[in-house]
């Protein structure tokens, strides 16, 4: 991860490492178990990072790690992570689209589609939509049905699945 004063991170097993005087330097306490696959700068400071294995955590400016949301996570994998606004969108796996606002985790149920259950990648694009990847296909669901879901202002969020019918050749 390229982080907004231009250090190179690297996650790995236990931790993270920045790039400095020419070698990689780990950073905090190891934090056991935990395989850190994803980074995103966080506004506030520091580092949002995704555990496939340990749930989302934050890298304070001091170098201390906090868990987000433990209760709502546990260890459930994070693979991705993404902001539209203000809002951090989770790429999760066995709960799928999660979203953390204000200081609140919420899962969004997807109507009908059991596969993105496990989301491995995700992104936003300038129509208003989140698209997430999973291992059953692609997902187009639009950001305010995702947003509504999520504040519980409707049950679930439709999206639009695409799979080998629409040209992916694997899955």
């Amino acid at each position: 991860h390229l982080d907004g004063t231009g250090r190179v991170w690297v996650g790995c097993v236990g931790g993270v490492a920045v790039w400095r005087n020419g070698r990689l330097d780990f950073v905090g306490a190891p934090v056991p178990q935990a395989t850190f696959v994803h980074m995103l700068d966080n506004p506030a400071g520091g580092l949002f990072i995704a555990s496939a294995d340990r749930g989302l955590w934050q890298l304070d400016e001091a170098d201390h790690w906090l868990p987000i949301a433990p209760e709502a996570l546990g260890n459930q994998g994070v693979y991705a992570l993404h902001r539209v606004a203000d809002s951090l969108w989770l790429a999760t796996s066995g709960r799928g689209l999660a979203r953390w606002r204000a200081g609140e985790l919420k899962f969004v149920p997807i109507a009908g589609v059991e596969a993105a259950a496990s989301v491995l990648s995700l992104t936003d694009d300038a129509r208003g939509n989140l698209w997430l990847g999973s291992r059953r296909g692609l997902f187009r669901l639009p950001l305010a049905s995702a947003n509504a879901a999520a504040d519980g202002l409707k049950e679930s969020s439709e999206a639009e699945v695409f799979g080998p019918e629409e040209g992916l050749t694997s899955l």
